[in-house]
């Protein structure tokens, strides 16, 4: 509604002739919006509410948000004031720009997947990867452990950034991939960091605060490790275990704080109890619970696989267990009965990311009502 009202006052177009002050204000308030709009979009699978085509407005120049005087303003236009807080929120909205070309390209619904990968996946990875490396010179050089309510300034919050956008690429190709191929490894290396870097930020940030994209992003990722698991368990290990652990406490943190999200670590532990667990055999203790876990049982317990036969049914658990998403609330929500109902009969092929859809979709006034009564945080 905000971005309609904006579109509305034409501030998604370059006009000549307004003064610096009005001018920055102007795109300040419209990139907001279409940074909020592009994460509420891929989270709950909504068309986006402009496209890039209707958008020719620049980005808000890099000067300090503080000068509100026109002359001083056209000053610092002509000068480089290298990196400042400005600049690294001005790297997050180009890399919304990159992941709205993502959504928009790969998340198509008029061509398959198959349609709209190869060369076009390349690209838009180069961007990502681009993006990454003008980091360092973008995002000013403070101590990751300081404790400051501006944690979006941080390097490791925009690490973290690249990594769900890495995953948002790569998600739709992951049930097609060799577990041998660089993707399906960088797929499932993206969503340890993931899980890793949410829990260094609430490990070091009082201020941190988390939303339903805080949510999602975790709790795909934890999903993305464990069905990597399940199409080759060969890749457990203490790095994988230690990763689906972060992704576990987060999601109990956002619990504790939003009671609404009860139901998605429930899911996902049980996930875990059915699938990991249970698959990991001749280790008397959870490897998710135990650290010492690796000095106790060396690498003969790390590499414990399972037969083909018994991977095929845990993984027809992991699918099973993922429908079961909501159930416990189906009747005090209403959902609709085809709404989860068809995730039954997933099979290991389908698109993760499709399959969480339903149930996020369902759920949006819910939400979005919650969110008007939080911190609202769309990172």
């Amino acid at each position: 509604m905000a971005l309609r009202h904006a579109v509305g006052m034409g501030l998604h177009r370059h006009y000549v002739g307004q003064s610096h002050h009005i001018d920055q204000r102007r795109r300040r308030i419209f990139w907001t919006l279409y940074m909020l709009d592009r994460s509420i979009a891929r989270t709950l699978g909504r068309p986006v509410g402009i496209s890039d085509r209707d958008i020719d407005v620049k980005l808000p120049a890099n000067i300090d948000i503080d000068i509100e005087d026109d002359e001083e303003i056209g000053a610092a236009l002509r000068r480089d004031p290298g990196a400042t807080p400005m600049s690294a929120a001005i790297h997050i909205l180009r890399l919304s720009q990159i992941e709205s070309k993502i959504y928009c390209t790969i998340y198509r619904v008029d061509q398959p997947p198959a349609d709209q990968a190869g060369r076009k996946v390349l690209q838009l990875r180069r961007l990502l990867d681009e993006w990454k490396d003008d980091i360092a010179a973008m995002v000013p050089n403070t101590s990751e452990d300081e404790d400051t309510p501006n944690y979006y300034i941080k390097r490791s919050y925009h690490i973290l950034q690249y990594h769900r956008a890495i995953l948002l690429l790569l998600l739709p190709q992951l049930p097609q991939l060799s577990p041998a191929s660089q993707d399906f490894q960088l797929c499932m290396s993206s969503a340890g960091a993931v899980g890793q870097l949410y829990k260094k930020l609430h490990d070091s940030q009082s201020h941190l605060s988390y939303s339903l994209i805080a949510l999602h992003a975790t709790f795909v990722a934890g999903l993305t490790l464990i069905y990597c698991f399940l199409a080759d368990t060969s890749v457990y290990n203490l790095k994988l275990s230690s990763d689906i652990r972060a992704c576990s406490t987060i999601l109990y943190v956002i619990s504790e704080r939003w009671s609404s999200a009860r139901e998605i670590r429930d899911a996902f532990e049980r996930i875990i109890a059915n699938t990991i667990e249970k698959s990991v055999v001749d280790l008397p203790l959870s490897p998710l619970h135990n650290d010492s876990m690796g000095q106790a049982h060396g690498t003969e317990a790390l590499n414990a696989s399972l037969p083909d036969d018994q991977v095929s049914d845990t993984t027809k658990v992991f699918w099973s267990e993922l429908a079961t998403i909501g159930h416990s609330q189906k009747d005090m929500h209403q959902l609709p009965a085809d709404s989860l109902d068809t995730s039954m009969s997933i099979s290991q092929t389908e698109n993760i990311w499709n399959s969480l859809e339903p149930w996020f979709g369902e759920y949006e006034d819910l939400w979005l009502s919650n969110c008007t009564n939080t911190d609202l945080d769309f990172f």
